[in-house]
């Protein structure tokens, strides 16, 4: 079954308006029926496998929301594509697999925090992987049993009085607390 494309089409329209009130910080790369690819800017840690500690900076994420064919019943899947040092306990980067096999299998895997229910939009989506690449709002793994970089979880819970990374909202217009 595939979704509605009116439904699609909006969740995709209203999107790129948002992405307009952002200040260049979010850029829709491409979109698709299947997938859209974003880069979205945001305060974050990344982590080369010979560094002690991580480095906390601005970067440009590149993202996959992938839409699958029950969207919105079913959730996106996100893809992380860059930087691919990226230091995240929700995201299977190179800095949390050593496994060669393993880093070909799920590389750049993203779990992102957030229930998902059939009035989620892509919007909603980005705004929830804003949080969490920021390490805002709590909206990151701080357990080990539940995480793709027990490393960053670590450090994160080693860590608190850094959090978040990144404290400024996505827009000016977000309300406060709203996803």
């Amino acid at each position: 079954m595939r979704i509605p494309v009116d439904r699609l089409q909006i969740d995709i329209d209203e999107l790129v308006s948002f992405a307009s009130r952002t200040s260049g910080r979010l850029q829709i790369l491409q979109t698709n029926r299947n997938h859209v690819v974003l880069r979205l800017a945001c305060r974050s840690a990344v982590k080369s496998p010979e560094a002690a500690e991580p480095t906390i900076d601005e970067y440009q994420h590149e993202l996959m929301l992938v839409i699958p064919p029950e969207y919105p019943s079913e959730p996106v899947l996100v893809r992380h594509m860059k930087p691919v040092d990226i230091f995240h306990p929700n995201i299977a980067g190179g800095a949390g697999l050593d496994n060669p096999l393993m880093r070909i299998l799920i590389m750049g895997q993203v779990c992102y925090s957030g229930r998902h229910t059939p009035q989620n939009t892509l919007v909603s989506v980005v705004l929830q992987l804003y949080d969490m690449l920021g390490y805002r709002s709590g909206r990151f793994s701080r357990s080990l049993s539940d995480c793709f970089c027990p490393e960053a979880v670590k450090w994160a819970n080693q860590s608190p009085e850094l959090f978040p990374l990144e404290r400024r909202p996505l827009t000016s217009d977000r309300k406060k607390g709203s996803c």
